[in-house]
């Protein structure tokens, strides 16, 4: 099991509610154990499609939503 390690220096803002406007999003969604999914290789498909399909442009966001939810 790994340990977590705490940062009591770390100086965080309060969190900030934005409403955005509606975006196109290519996504990969990966279910299962947070220990055994390949983060890195799923951005790097991910990156693999973009280049291909040339869609890279100006003002292009990079999003990660993690969800734990044992359902």
């Amino acid at each position: 099991m790994k340990s977590v390690q705490l940062n009591e220096n770390l100086n965080l803002k309060a969190p900030k509610m934005l409403t955005l406007e509606p975006k196109q999003a290519i996504y990969l969604k990966l279910t299962g154990d947070y220990a055994t999914l390949d983060f890195g290789g799923a951005w790097g498909k991910l990156w693999q499609h973009v280049k291909e399909n040339k869609l890279f442009s100006a003002g292009i966001e990079h999003i990660c939503i993690y969800h734990d939810d044992p359902k």
